[in-house]
């Protein structure tokens, strides 16, 4: 898992401490629409990559929680193995498209969410949650 990763782990696990991106967003004194671009992998027409949580807004996110520096950048091991797992990894990548959706697609979207933690899929759903995830992200 490489840093980039675990920063977008790191900032969904601030978000749900402080109770939502809004409020970290004040904490940490960073634009919330920077968060919800990095959250939603947003990439402009002139980025060659999407937005990713840099240095300076992972030292304010980490001041603004009490955390030491580097928590941003660092898993323990539980974290790793915890985060690692496929149905956690879909479970992401679903949180991460959320505020991309109509108010009806949140709710499917929070059933997803919840069926993948579960560990309720099979084979070709995870096919298809991957596309469907792909396609919000493009637009």
């Amino acid at each position: 898992m490489d840093i980039t990763e675990i920063r977008f782990r790191r900032l969904e696990q601030a978000e749900r401490l402080v109770g939502g991106l809004r409020q970290l967003a004040e904490l940490a004194d960073l634009n919330e629409k920077y968060l919800k671009q990095v959250r939603a992998g947003y990439q402009g027409k002139k980025d060659r990559h999407p937005r990713r949580l840099g240095d300076d807004a992972a030292r304010r996110i980490e001041k603004a929680l009490g955390r030491p520096r580097g928590w941003m950048d660092v898993l323990t091991t539980d974290e790793s193995t915890e985060l690692a797992t496929p149905a956690v990894s879909m479970a992401v990548a679903l949180s991460s498209i959320r505020d991309l959706a109509s108010p009806r697609s949140q709710v499917t979207l929070d059933r997803m969410i919840a069926a993948a933690k579960a560990g309720e899929l099979e084979d070709d759903d995870w096919a298809l949650l991957d596309a469907i995830v792909a396609r919000i992200r493009k637009r």
